[in-house]
């Protein structure tokens, strides 16, 4: 354990809360905070989570200046976006357009599918078939005393065709697959791991582990309080003891598969050049749920 670090922490609105905890808010601007004030628990925007509900001034706030408004107005709503805001729509355009094939095949091809309707109620003695091609057939003529039989030939004309080259594809090279999980490093020049502190661990243990010093430690981790608690996540350099250059970082979990860089950026406030270049992503990547990655703070 390390010295004791003096904090402070910045009125906030005391409606401002989790889902399911009221007196609890994650300190910055996120999905996962709702007001309380209003009858319906809803999100405020999270540029107005930054500039009002997690600051002093959230006495200027509409909602909390009138005790009688019960419902958030919809210029203060968070819209959470990304590729899942709108599934239910593109399922219902595939359906409809499948729908619309089957049915113009049905059409085109009417004469083809129900020609032979009649011939199945028939008895199986009186159907017809024609016979498949390439087989010698006969006609069958029947008089008082002699059984002629006529054979035709109904030709089939096969090809083989010449064996051709088998091209050889040089194999190309397999880009290493992206990793963001607790202890695995993550970043390309600067790396880092993402530990959830365990019980006996301290600043000093990840120092001696990682290559790293216990200021640097401290340095790179957002609002890190003195004392390390069991449980905590946090950040650790990895071979970097100057760490003058770099921000601060939050960590943050992926609760949604199919969430993009960009989705997940404005999401979280930060900068997208930052956030891709410390998570080292590329700019199609798509996030897994569960994935944990670093948010530069300042």
């Amino acid at each position: 354990m390390t010295d004791e670090k003096n904090s402070f922490e910045e009125p906030k609105c005391p409606y401002i809360g989790l889902v399911n905890d009221a007196k609890t808010s994650v300190g910055y601007p996120s999905p996962a905070n709702v007001c309380y004030r209003v009858r319906k628990k809803k999100t405020p925007k999270l540029d107005f989570q930054r500039n009002a509900c997690l600051t002093s001034d959230f006495v200027n706030c509409p909602i909390y200046k009138d005790p009688e408004m019960k419902k958030m107005p919809q210029s203060l709503q968070h819209r959470p976006g990304g590729p899942l805001a709108n599934s239910k729509r593109p399922a219902k355009i595939v359906l409809t357009v499948l729908l619309l094939s089957v049915i113009v095949l049905a059409v085109f091809n009417f004469n083809n599918w129900f020609s032979s309707f009649p011939n199945w109620l028939l008895p199986a003695w009186q159907r017809t078939s024609a016979p498949p091609p390439g087989i010698i057939t006969s006609t069958l003529y029947v008089n008082p005393t002699l059984v002629y039989r006529t054979p035709t030939w109904t030709p089939s004309t096969t090809s083989t065709p010449e064996p051709s080259a088998t091209p050889t594809l040089e194999p190309s090279a397999t880009p290493e697959p992206i990793v963001l999980a607790l202890d695995v490093p993550i970043g390309k020049d600067v790396k880092f791991v993402i530990r959830q502190a365990a019980q006996g661990e301290s600043p000093g243990q990840y120092a001696t582990q990682y290559n790293t010093t216990i200021d640097a430690f401290f340095a790179v981790n957002y609002n890190m309080p003195s004392v390390l608690y069991v449980d905590r996540v946090v950040v650790i350099p990895v071979d970097i003891k100057d760490v003058s250059g770099l921000p601060a970082f939050e960590t943050y979990q992926v609760r949604f598969r199919g969430q993009t860089v960009k989705d997940l950026a404005e999401d979280l406030s930060v900068d997208i050049e930052a956030f891709r270049l410390y998570n080292n992503l590329p700019e199609d990547y798509v996030f897994n749920q569960g994935d944990w990655v670093l948010v530069p703070r300042e």
